[in-house]
């Protein structure tokens, strides 16, 4: 199954970065041909020049900020997002807002880390540094397509 992979987060803002530092372990990786891994950081019109089509899975893979703090791995479908409201402007466009105009969100599923800060700094949090390897694995496992117990 061809996979596009895509590396999102702003990397001056801390815990944000997180699809951003996954995405990179992976590149270090042995992955077949039918991966492909791209970073768009803070640029979802990077997304708008590419052949989406061609996928027939899409993988984004961000951090999110909730309530409390785990740490935890999401795997859900992109189309359960709850909507914003509509873009401002322009720079408020969003990967969502892109991929759904690119008519490709049903096949987009998102691999969330619970970020701990989202504070000014290049750095990852203490307790994301330390679980790195153990998200790129899991990301890793899944789209090599082996069943985790």
């Amino acid at each position: 199954m061809e996979t596009l992979v895509i590396g999102t987060g702003n990397e001056v803002y801390g815990d944000d970065s997180i699809g951003i530092h996954i995405l990179r372990k992976l590149q270090r990786l042995a992955l077949p041909k039918r991966i492909t891994l791209l970073s768009i950081g803070t640029d979802p019109f990077i997304l708008m020049g590419q052949d989406l089509n061609r996928y027939q899975r899409i993988i984004v893979v961000d951090g999110i900020k909730l309530d409390r703090y785990k740490a935890k791995i999401y795997f859900s479908p992109a189309e359960e997002l709850k909507p914003r409201p509509r873009p401002y402007s322009i720079h408020d466009i969003t990967w969502c807002e892109v991929l759904k105009m690119e008519g490709v969100l049903a096949k987009t599923w998102l691999f969330s880390v619970e970020t701990k800060t989202l504070q000014t700094g290049i750095e990852l949090s203490p307790a994301l540094q330390e679980n790195l390897e153990y998200y790129a694995a899991k990301l890793h496992v899944l789209l090599m397509g082996y069943t985790v117990c």
